[in-house]
């Protein structure tokens, strides 16, 4: 899997492509909780260019809390304007 963190303003953007499964998750995980060590606020976690997502992959935004607190939209356009 290839994680890219791009920022938009005062918004990280989280790009994942390829597989998000029991073998990427730590890596996932990993890079959504350096952001919040660092203090990062607002995120974005874009899905579009995820081939595939197991259990294990979905349970990284358990772990991290962030399936309390998630907004879904259609496209990264339309997250960054939900900011």
């Amino acid at each position: 899997m290839n994680i890219s963190v791009n920022d938009q303003g005062d918004v990280s953007v989280v790009h994942f492509e390829g597989n998000l499964d029991t073998n990427t998750a730590p890596e996932a995980q990993d890079s959504l909780d350096r952001l919040g060590a660092e203090g990062v606020k607002k995120i974005i976690v874009n899905f579009q260019d995820l081939d595939y997502i197991s259990s294990a992959g979905l349970h990284v935004f358990e772990i991290s809390h962030f399936s309390m607190i998630l907004s879904v939209f259609g496209t990264e356009a339309e997250a960054l304007e939900g900011f």
